[in-house]
């Protein structure tokens, strides 16, 4: 409740909506496929398709090359994530003897 009282989102988002960045192509195939139904099944075999150029599904496209690009930052933000800051973290504790 805090949190709606100083007008802070408290679900931070990548993109912004309706901005056709990858983020939110890749956040549109996510619930094109999560919210795919047996009603929709009668109607096309698969939600989504792979091409020659990447995933495409009716609400747009998303290249193979976009996905390597976001597949490399999801992995650095991995990294740093448990890898860097924990490092970090241990080397300040050393150093300060604690």
């Amino acid at each position: 409740m805090g949190k709606r009282v100083l007008g802070i989102k408290s679900k931070p988002s990548l993109f912004t909506k309706n901005d056709k960045s990858d983020l939110e192509r890749i956040s549109n195939l996510n619930n094109i496929i999560k919210h795919f139904n047996a009603a929709e099944a009668q109607l096309a075999s698969a939600p989504i398709w792979i091409t020659n150029v990447g995933i495409e599904s009716p609400r747009g496209v998303l290249t193979f090359e976009e996905l390597r690009q976001n597949v490399i930052a999801l992995f650095e933000v991995v990294r740093i994530t448990f890898v860097e800051i924990p490092s970090e973290a241990e080397s300040l504790v050393k150093s300060k003897g604690v």
